[in-house]
């Protein structure tokens, strides 16, 4: 009974070291941007890994999210994503740490993309799914952008929720494009103040502005 025991626990060993060498794989086909590859070894993968040790798994979902992004498979990303966040973050190599906020902010980037490009090409059933995907992703900082747009319509305030990638240089050439007077930045630290940061692009000046008074101080640019 011994010599099973032992037996048992080598192939238990190898099995893990077999797990991680496959999973750094899959980290420099990702790296190089063959996603397919890097799919196709994932499922390779899936049934060893899912009965390994949480730290496997851990790599395992963050890879399986940033590929399926990647190609695309939005279901497969967000289902992977929350099965990620559902491992103790203790479990977390130091790759996952730094990069999971960046994850969840790609996939929705990814989904909003897409859908703007499928409500071009009149796609609009395909581009409304999306867009409910994505606003579930970030519901409670979503909800506060269409809060703050809605106050503003409401007092006769043209205004959009920029709806591509979220880097700023773009946004800024968008609201040029668009002829817009100024633009609202509010991120994290605007929703905890309670403020946002209006820029006026006609001057490049910033203010810190309460959003009950977004409204009034647009108004005056115009």
């Amino acid at each position: 009974m011994k010599k099973l025991a032992l037996l048992i626990s080598i192939f238990l060993v190898s099995n893990l070291q077999s797990q991680k060498k496959e999973l750094r794989q899959v980290d420099k086909l990702i790296t190089q941007s063959f996603f397919d590859e890097a799919n196709s070894e994932l499922n390779n993968i899936e049934s060893l890994v899912l009965s390994s040790e949480d730290k496997n798994k851990a790599l395992f979902f963050f890879y399986k999210s940033k590929v399926s992004n990647e190609l695309e498979n939005f279901e497969d990303a967000i289902n992977s994503y929350n099965n990620l966040i559902s491992i103790n973050s203790s479990e977390y190599s130091s790759k996952i740490d730094a990069e999971i906020d960046f994850l969840i902010d790609q996939i929705e980037t990814s989904l909003v993309n897409s859908a703007v490009a499928d409500n071009q090409n009149e796609n609009y059933s395909d581009a409304s799914v999306k867009l409910y995907m994505a606003y579930n992703l970030n519901k409670d900082k979503n909800k506060e952008y269409v809060n703050i747009l809605n106050k503003l319509r409401a007092l006769n305030v043209s205004s959009e929720i920029y709806p591509g990638e979220g880097k700023l240089k773009k946004q800024m050439e968008y609201a040029n494009k668009i002829g817009s007077p100024a633009v609202i930045l509010y991120g994290d630290d605007e929703i905890k103040s309670g403020k946002a940061i209006l820029k006026n692009l006609e001057t490049g000046n910033e203010s810190s502005v309460k959003i009950e008074d977004l409204a009034n101080e647009i108004k005056k640019l115009s």
